[in-house]
């Protein structure tokens, strides 16, 4: 267990692993280690993944799973605690390849069109939906943004990506409007009985108790926002990063350009909305077409 902490240490400080990632690996290993009695063997990562299976574990589950426990292995293994990493042996579940969801324009002006921009947490919940379908930033990006990181006059966000890298992420003026307008506020240094003040003076995006939002709580709005229009679709701030990137594909953009406005390491993360792109051009032909319609009959 000590080197488990240490190894999420590692994440932490060395790689800026995020604190969703953290707390996903520590659970993991975590979890790992008590039904492994901690043998550190293959044989015991191949009867972990069994028991996991018996419990119904989804292959993405058992994937996410294995990542971790292989690559806390590879960290011993450089540490000069083992001599080689036995998780090498063992094949990742095969899953089958999801195509991210996107967001038309119309869908996103509906969705967006239900918060209650007279309130201040009403316009921060706005303010926040525009911000992510303007500059595809992350959820954990979003909430770690300071107000030191935002240019009005050249209207770009400094993020701080996975990996501790820094970028610039570009907003539309009506996002920019949005973020001035709630900054802005005259309610942030003042309580209500339905927030309070601003308590964090770096912060951009504030809960109701004056505190930096976490990721938590920006996905549970998007929740509420998805019941309050009554959309059976499950619209999350991550469909809105992978609608920016589909968007900006069809309007002509490279794939390189593309990769460093989402801030993926790796260009091979981005070639997946080449897939998106299709089906979406595919489902609109099939829509239109009336010769699509008539074979239909």
């Amino acid at each position: 267990m000590d080197q488990i902490a240490c190894f999420i240490e590692h994440l932490r400080s060395v790689r800026g692993a995020s604190p969703h990632t953290l707390r996903n690996y520590s659970i993991d290993l975590a979890e790992f280690w008590q039904m492994g009695q901690g043998e550190l063997t293959e044989r015991a990562i191949r009867r972990h993944l069994h028991q996991l299976t018996l419990q119904n574990k989804s292959k993405a589950t058992l994937a996410r799973k294995l990542s971790a426990i292989r690559s806390f292995f590879k960290f011993l293994v450089r540490q000069g605690k083992m001599d080689e990493n036995p998780a090498t042996l063992i094949a990742t579940p095969k899953q089958k390849k999801r195509l991210p969801k996107a967001l038309s324009s119309s869908d996103f002006e509906e969705f967006i069109g239900a918060c209650d921009t007279a309130t201040y947490l009403g316009l921060r919940d706005r303010t926040i939906m525009e911000v992510l379908y303007s500059s595809g930033i992350r959820v954990a990006e979003i909430c770690a943004l300071n107000k030191s990181d935002f240019n009005p006059s050249q209207r770009t966000l400094r993020v701080l990506g996975k990996g501790q890298k820094m970028r610039i992420a570009f907003l539309t003026k009506k996002a920019q409007q949005w973020l001035v307008d709630y900054l802005n506020h005259p309610l942030r240094s003042l309580s209500s009985d339905k927030h309070q003040k601003e308590r964090d003076p770096k912060a951009i995006f504030l809960n109701r108790f004056g505190e930096r939002i976490t990721p938590r709580s920006v996905d549970r709005l998007f929740a509420d926002q998805c019941k309050r229009i009554g959309s059976s679709n499950r619209i999350t701030p991550h469909v809105l990063r992978h609608s920016v990137a589909t968007h900006l594909l069809e309007q002509g953009m490279d794939l390189k350009s593309i990769q460093e406005i989402l801030g993926h390491s790796s260009i091979k993360t981005t070639t997946i909305y080449t897939s998106v792109s299709t089906a979406l051009k595919r489902k609109a032909y099939q829509d239109a077409h009336p010769l699509m319609k008539t074979d239909e009959k």
